[in-house]
């Protein structure tokens, strides 16, 4: 017999990645289905559903503000990548040797520290369509992983950043000595796979987080709602 309550991981997705002006709306008509008597997958596929055609009508009906957003975000994603590596590069050589172990985890977490900082901004600056501006700046992020890599010119992409580095870490990316060595000869042809699922996940929920765009607002009232979007 189903339950009378929808799975909690479901619907707080959908509050929390959902796009539509209406996602409260949208979220007690799905409940309400839910309770007559469907299943808990038929929720999931509802609530999945769901965020992609909000996503995709947000996109449609405001394609030259997310363009715009996005256009903000790459270059301060640029400007964020090369000011952070160039300032590792000036201070490590006084500290840690460049293509250090430990160099490159700092090198990492500064990585983390400038896209936190370059999804905040964004979400600053498109208040009016923040979540689908940093939803599309994650698809962004992730198409370019589609890309060869040596097309791929340094400072476009968060997920190669982030995943290079885990790489040149774990495995020996650039060279170095790996951290472990006998994980690195056993899973050598096809841990580039598992490096660049890591690095994109970690890096769209960083972006996710950071932007602060995505948070419960269940508890705002319309008026508050349309205030934060002006």
């Amino acid at each position: 017999m189903t339950s009378q309550q929808p799975p909690k991981a479901a619907t707080w997705f959908l509050r929390h990645l959902g796009c539509s002006p209406q996602n409260e709306a949208v979220i007690g008509d799905l409940v309400e289905q839910y309770r007559r008597g469907h299943s808990r997958g038929w929720y999931w596929r509802q609530v999945l559903i769901a965020i992609v055609i909000a996503f995709l009508t947000e996109l449609r009906l405001n394609k030259l503000f997310i363009l715009c957003g996005l256009f903000v975000g790459t270059a301060l994603q640029f400007a964020l990548s090369f000011g952070m590596r160039k300032m590792m590069h000036l201070v490590s050589p006084h500290t840690i040797p460049i293509g250090h172990n430990i160099f490159l985890a700092i090198d990492i977490a500064v990585l983390f520290l400038a896209c936190a900082i370059n999804a905040r901004v964004v979400a600053q600056l498109c208040r009016r369509h923040a979540r689908p501006v940093i939803l599309a700046f994650v698809v962004l992020q992730s198409l370019i992983m589609l890309m060869p890599i040596g097309s791929v010119p340094f400072g476009v992409s968060w997920i190669f950043g982030v995943g290079g580095g885990i790489n040149a870490v774990l495995f020996s990316g650039f060279g170095i000595q790996p951290c472990w060595p006998k994980l690195y000869a056993s899973c050598a042809l096809w841990h580039f796979l598992v490096i660049a699922f890591i690095s994109a996940f970690l890096a769209a929920i960083t972006l996710i987080v950071a932007s602060g765009a995505f948070r419960d607002d269940s508890g705002i009232t319309d008026t508050q709602r349309r205030q934060v979007r002006t």
